[in-house]
């Protein structure tokens, strides 16, 4: 009894070592650079706005994908064909709002919550799904990588981090994104309407995808322009995660043989860094549109070979889907 009561002394007394600790450290270092004014907070915040986007995103496209062609697809195929569909109900969302008038906070926050709640159902009944297959896989250690795989993860891992330390300043905004990219989002949110330029803006006439997708972010009440700018960097990036979902799909698709076998394919993700152009200006991360269409490229093809082996019109429906993304955000993506 004695000994247990000694052990809650302790217990406390270090409780509170550590709370009047932090309290002297908080008072200390808040005086010399003010917490309120700490970039970490400024971009977790940042994330957490991406994610509840991203979520959203997700959970619309699942409930249009089950809607248009509900076939049996893998989980994997699943979450990459959902998010394009879903981005593609989130511009038609935008430009309907945008035509009417309704840019602004209340788009910002309704938005999100409209496109999660289309979906709602379909993402439980997905997650519950995916629980049941991947629970007794997790138990049988199917998923321990072997030395092969676990290096070309982490090499994966290692060059996606490169690329999120690129994006961490604003100077880091390519020139296309400063021509009309972010001038498009500024001034549709700035307006609170999609708005005919009277004076024959040429880029007003462009392909809008990309600029409706940060147009979100210039609409969150009390941001400054590094925190939009920075918010729509990390739009930029949850796209290019996402779009990294689609290749062990097309790897799949393109030998079939090979993975019938049993063999895994989902290490294939991080061959996207072998391609060096993705790292040169023009292509790599800039809050561009470059990243955006090619998030439709590869469910192109993936739903193409399934639609060329049985031509039903809701593969068709499909295509032309992903083939319209390609269209509505950058003509030379074609």
């Amino acid at each position: 009894m004695i000994e247990s009561k000694r052990v809650l002394v302790e217990r406390v007394g270090m409780a509170l070592t550590l709370f009047i600790g932090c309290v002297v450290l908080w008072g200390s270092v808040n005086s010399h650079y003010p917490i309120r004014e700490w970039l970490l907070l400024r971009y977790g915040l940042y994330w957490l706005l991406t994610l509840v986007f991203t979520a959203s995103i997700f959970s619309c496209g699942f409930a249009i994908l089950r809607l248009v062609w509900n076939r049996p697809w893998t989980l994997l195929e699943r979450c990459a064909l959902s998010f394009p569909l879903g981005l593609l109900g989130y511009f038609f969302l935008a430009f309907f709002a945008g035509c009417l008038g309704l840019f602004g906070p209340v788009f910002f926050f309704g938005a999100p919550l409209l496109l999660a709640g289309a979906g709602l159902s379909t993402s439980r009944d997905f997650f519950r799904r995916a629980a049941r297959h991947l629970a007794p896989l997790v138990r049988s250690g199917a998923f321990r990588p072997r030395w092969g795989s676990a290096g070309l993860h982490a090499a994966g891992l290692f060059a996606l981090a490169l690329f999120y330390f690129s994006i961490l300043s604003p100077m880091n905004v390519g020139y296309d994104a400063r021509w009309y990219h972010l001038p498009l989002a500024e001034q549709y949110s700035d307006a609170g309407r999609i708005f005919r330029f009277g004076e024959g803006w040429v880029m007003g006439s462009y392909p809008q995808l990309s600029s409706l997708v940060y147009a979100w972010a210039f609409q969150v009440p009390g941001f400054q322009l590094f925190d939009r700018i920075e918010l729509c960097a990390h739009l930029e990036f949850a796209l290019l995660v996402c779009r990294l979902f689609a290749l062990p799909c097309l790897v799949r698709a393109l030998v079939p043989a090979r993975f019938r076998r049993g063999e895994n394919a989902f290490p294939s993700w991080a061959l996207i860094f072998l391609y060096p152009g993705i790292l040169l200006y023009d292509s790599a991360l800039g809050i561009g549109a470059d990243h955006i269409a090619a998030l439709f490229a590869a469910p192109i093809l993936i739903v193409f070979f399934p639609f060329a082996r049985d031509l039903s019109w809701r593969g068709a429906v499909l295509c032309a889907a992903f083939v319209s993304g390609v269209l509505l955000t950058k003509y030379t993506g074609l």
